[in-house]
């Protein structure tokens, strides 16, 4: 499947999670997450872009997962 269905570059996880005080605000307003999502896209092109030292043009599945706001 690997070889199928993903090109041979790295790929990377990575998770951002939000302090509690603030999730409220994605709970009531789902427009915030899409405008978040994008903002961490953006940063995360620029992260990749300086370290390789020019413009690099990446993607990503971006998912916001509440289920963390009930485990205790």
């Amino acid at each position: 499947m690997n070889e199928r269905l993903l090109l041979r570059l790295p790929h990377r996880q990575i998770v951002f999670t939000f302090p509690k005080v603030l999730r409220v605000f994605f709970r009531h307003d789902h427009g915030i997450v899409g405008d978040v999502s994008r903002l961490v896209y953006r940063m995360m092109q620029g992260v990749y872009s300086a370290a390789a030292g020019r413009r690099i043009q990446g993607a990503a599945v971006i998912a916001y997962a509440s289920a963390g706001d009930f485990v205790r």
